[in-house]
């Protein structure tokens, strides 16, 4: 008689206990669901995160104003749009009838303390000349020669030029998007570069 009702009273007290988190676990996870906040909450969420963030640390640059050549980011990386010119006809020669060559020359600067380590293989450099009143895209030409190829690494205090070649419908405006990786770096836009042509 004493074995059953000990049974019985454990069996009580598992029995509340198992009742108490029943109750108190929909709860919990409920409130866990809809209160979560930043990353880590979902897979959507992450991707809405990211792409605010994104647009967030993107820059818009005047040329046309004191310091709106210069696109600088977190790790002490500077990129400044130095000029606009009309290439050598001896180095690109090979723009579409009727439109303008043009080559543009970004100078990259390492400010910080820490070498920046470029990925191996190829950038997702981001070089694109939007040109003329309604935003055409240049066409970009991938040309041989000095100053067309990036290093493996920018040491503190050291830079190096970069240039571009196009062939470009309308010099009227020109507006130039650049990431120096697009898989790093946001994209800065620089606008009103026709005010930099000679």
């Amino acid at each position: 008689m004493w074995r059953a009702v000990l049974s019985l009273g454990l069996l009580v007290t598992v029995t509340a206990c198992g009742g108490d988190e029943e109750t108190v676990r929909p709860e919990s996870a409920t409130a866990a669901t809809t209160d979560c906040v930043g990353y880590g909450c979902s897979d959507a969420l992450d991707a809405q995160l990211n792409e605010q963030e994104s647009a967030a640390n993107e820059q818009a640059l005047s040329v046309a104003e004191p310091g709106g050549d210069t696109a600088t980011f977190p790790d002490g990386l500077q990129v400044t749009l130095v000029a606009v010119e009309v290439p050598d006809p001896e180095v690109f020669r090979q723009q579409k009838d009727g439109e303008q060559p043009l080559v543009l020359t970004t100078r990259w600067a390492n400010t910080g303390d820490q070498a920046i380590e470029f990925p191996s293989g190829p950038l997702a450099v981001t070089a694109q000349l939007l040109a003329g009143p309604n935003g055409f895209d240049s066409t970009l030409y991938g040309v041989g020669g000095p100053d067309t190829d990036l290093p493996a690494r920018i040491v503190p205090g050291s830079t190096f030029d970069y240039r571009t070649y196009y062939s470009v419908p309308d010099t009227s405006v020109l507006e130039f998007v650049f990431s120096p990786d697009s898989s790093t770096y946001p994209a800065s836009t620089f606008t009103e570069v026709e005010t930099l042509l000679p």
